[in-house]
């Protein structure tokens, strides 16, 4: 068995997306300094992971806590 830990992930409805919408400039500086690509993460680069995760392409993965966080440095603003 393994598992996903997700980093920050911006989605609509979300408190990221919240946040991004009520501090702007604050989020971006955020964004921009603990993030190596500059942005918080999407639902559909967790799900690629799953994905493949699920797939017999992985079989020969065991026992795995798989961080998918962009290199997230710190969890919050």
């Amino acid at each position: 068995m393994n598992a996903l830990s997700p980093g920050s992930i911006l989605f609509e409805g979300g408190s990221w997306e919240k946040r991004k919408r009520d501090q702007s400039a604050e989020f971006e500086a955020f964004a921009r300094s603990e993030f190596p690509w500059g942005r918080l993460g999407t639902p559909g680069e967790i799900a690629d992971v799953v994905t493949f995760l699920a797939s017999p392409r992985s079989r020969w993965i065991n026992a795995l806590d798989l961080r998918v966080d962009g290199g997230q440095r710190r969890p919050s603003m």
